[in-house]
């Protein structure tokens, strides 16, 4: 509860500050160009005039921002969904999580395309990779459709905010506590996935561990196709070819639930860290067969974008140009959250909340 009331105090602090501070018209000694009809959001059918007009934070129930991502039913998005559906309720405006069931950039771009037809107020989109999804942001842009996305991008396209957290950081948390585990020493297998922001935390692993750390040497790098079940599999196979690897590295919590499971089942004594704090991913760190996670604030990740998209729909923040004319964004471009190296210790903090 304590956490939802602080919630609320930021995102109503957030707003008056970007109004307080934006909201005065400019003074013009040229013509204004006629603005061009804004888009419909379905709230009040006096679309011209922003809500902040009344100096009203209240949205309309009408309202309905969406939220777009791959894997929909995977746990990670739980948290993140949790941030944005909180802050829709508070806003008074409507909420929709939808996306493609299976990893594939064809069908996430089918299920975004469903989105626009329904006229929506704003989307969230964390993108299977950084171009599958640029033309059709770009389109939803373009017929006035507030888009943000948060973990990877849509490269191309003029979205107005990136939310999320460096892979770098990440790829570098993990390089340095397999190092520490293994005293520099000694043969390691990794999971990867072909997502643009796990390459990165692979890029940055793989630098570090040549630059620093040779004596660690990633002797198998398998692509589980994003499936707990072949995870596992795959993971007893390298193994059994390789009984001498002294860690396993995942780089997603799917893949990690996997080579848990074969952990239990081979018995062998290796080390596992993988990435992001999802609910089975505890779990497994509470029973030891995993043993690290960098934790990522999922909640947060859904929480603020959806602020920003209520702004950007109701054109709360107006500081040089209507952005009807103007369609640089005074919001910001990037915003990136930090990370936590989650283990047994501290486990039970980033448990999922509940209210």
């Amino acid at each position: 509860m304590k956490r939802k009331l602080l919630c609320l105090v930021v995102a109503i602090v957030l707003v008056a500050a970007l109004m307080i501070g934006c909201s005065s018209t400019p003074v013009s000694t040229s013509p204004t160009p006629e603005p061009a009809a804004p888009a419909d959001t379905g709230g009040s059918s006096d679309t011209s005039t922003p809500v902040a007009a009344s100096g009203d934070f209240v949205g309309s129930p009408d309202q309905k921002f969406f939220m777009n991502v791959f894997l929909v039913g995977a746990d990670f998005w739980k948290a993140c969904w949790d941030g944005f559906k909180e802050a829709a309720d508070q806003l008074g405006v409507s909420a929709e999580i939808t996306g493609s069931m299976e990893y594939d950039a064809i069908k996430q771009v089918e299920t975004f395309e469903q989105i626009l037809a329904q006229s929506p107020a704003g989307i969230l989109v964390c993108p299977i990779d950084e171009d599958s999804l640029s033309l059709s942001v770009q389109k939803a842009l373009d017929m006035g459709v507030p888009v943000v996305t948060f973990y990877t991008d849509a490269v191309g396209s003029d979205r107005l905010t990136i939310y999320g957290t460096s892979p770098e950081n990440e790829g570098s948390m993990a390089a340095y506590w397999v190092a520490e585990q293994l005293n520099g020493q000694g043969d390691i297998a990794i999971i990867t996935r072909p997502q643009e922001n796990v390459a990165r935390r692979i890029a940055e692993f793989e630098r570090i561990m040549a630059a620093e750390f040779p004596g660690i040497n990633i002797v198998q790098s398998i692509y589980a196709e994003s499936d707990t079940t072949k995870a596992a599999e795959m993971t007893s196979g390298i193994l059994q070819a390789n009984p001498n690897i002294k860690a396993v590295v995942p780089f997603a919590a799917l893949e990690a639930i996997g080579a848990a499971q074969a952990r239990k089942e081979t018995g062998l004594d290796f080390k596992i860290i993988t990435f992001e704090a999802d609910p089975g991913v505890l779990d497994c760190i509470r029973e030891g067969s995993i043993d690290a996670t960098v934790g990522i604030d999922g909640y947060s990740t859904g929480y603020f974008p959806l602020i920003d998209l209520f702004i950007s729909a109701n054109q709360l923040c107006r500081p040089y140009t209507d952005w009807r004319v103007n369609p640089w964004s005074p919001l910001p471009m990037n915003v990136e959250f930090g990370n936590e190296l989650v283990t047994i210790a501290n486990a039970d903090v980033w448990e999922q909340p509940t209210w």
